[in-house]
């Protein structure tokens, strides 16, 4: 039995949020996948565990290690293969590094590419560097992007900042903006004579928040079922996703998302009528999806420590 006691950086997360961050779970592993035993293997404060409950400071959790190990895997074994990659470093210190990541390689370690990945890349750096803390997660990765989208991807050299990291995301206490190009699908696009580098002074200047300019998107991401390969905005169902767009000179446009959904970018535009230019899932019949589309995460500004927030821009 592990016991773990939630700490103030943790409070506030789910059971099995925390749970994803805390143990040392063979990739991959979802929420799902751990939601089927958290009932019988997981306690806090001695009763049952259940996969939505938020945590609160000094909760203990308890964790029944042979019963997970026999449905998940050991934990603790670390199976992510160093692999020699190029990495794009904006910025490094001991306990995080800063990429710009190019279009066209993953994140995470998937089927049927276990080896060529940002985590796979890192993994090997660190390694070289006598610097691989064998106790992060994924390489050390914090966030994700998309395969197809390119820009900055913060990743951690340590567990202890990974867990602090990661807990700002959960949090929703992270700035993200992005830059699109997008190309019209059943309605005209809104174009303006903003610049991106301007805007995005503006952006920080009223403290990382869009101003009364900007268009706010808010509705339900769900599976599309005329194509499960695609996220839909709708109304009704699906997990609440907020984002806001600024219009920018010719094609392009600036996107703030308030929520991580996955492609919530994507299916936001596809509810104004609008596709990012090469997203041939999305609609862009001219484009070609080969290995990127034209989305770019541009700034990403997040507390690095408590109470030091750094602002990472490619602008």
């Amino acid at each position: 039995m592990t016991r773990y006691e939630v700490r103030t950086a943790q409070a506030g997360l789910r059971l099995d949020s925390f749970l994803l961050q805390s143990l040392l779970i063979p990739f991959p592993v979802t929420r799902s996948a751990l939601a089927s035993v958290i009932s019988e293997a997981v306690k806090v404060n001695k009763k049952a565990g259940k996969k939505g409950l938020k945590l609160s400071e000094g909760d203990l959790v308890e964790v029944d290690d042979a019963l997970l190990s026999s449905v998940l895997g050991q934990p603790g074994q670390d199976k992510l293969e160093a692999v020699k990659g190029d990495l794009k470093i904006l910025e490094e210190t001991s306990e995080y590094i800063v990429l710009n990541k190019p279009k066209g390689v993953a994140v995470h370690p998937g089927i049927g590419n276990e080896n060529n990945t940002i985590a796979n890349y890192l993994k090997a750096y660190l390694t070289d560097k006598g610097e691989y803390d064998p106790n992060i997660k994924r390489g050390g990765i914090v966030h994700r992007l998309d395969k197809v989208v390119s820009g900055i991807l913060l990743c951690a050299k340590t567990r202890e900042t990974q867990i602090f990291l990661q807990n700002q995301f959960e949090q929703r206490k992270v700035a993200k903006l992005y830059l699109g190009r997008v190309v019209a699908l059943n309605k005209p696009l809104m174009k303006s004579k903003y610049k991106a580098k301007d805007e995005v002074a503006k952006f920080v200047q009223n403290g990382l928040k869009p101003n009364e300019r900007w268009i706010q998107v808010e509705g339900k991401i769900m599976r599309d079922k005329a194509n499960r390969m695609r996220m839909v905005l709708s109304d009704d169902h699906g997990r609440s996703a907020l984002s806001y767009i600024l219009p920018l000179d010719g094609d392009f446009v600036l996107i703030c998302i308030k929520t991580g959904r996955n492609h919530q970018i994507r299916a936001t535009l596809k509810k104004l009528g609008w596709c990012i230019q090469g997203d041939v899932l999305y609609g862009d019949t001219k484009g070609k999806l080969r290995s990127g589309i034209e989305l770019e995460q541009i700034l990403l500004s997040i507390e690095t420590a408590p109470d030091v927030t750094h602002t990472f821009s490619l602008i």
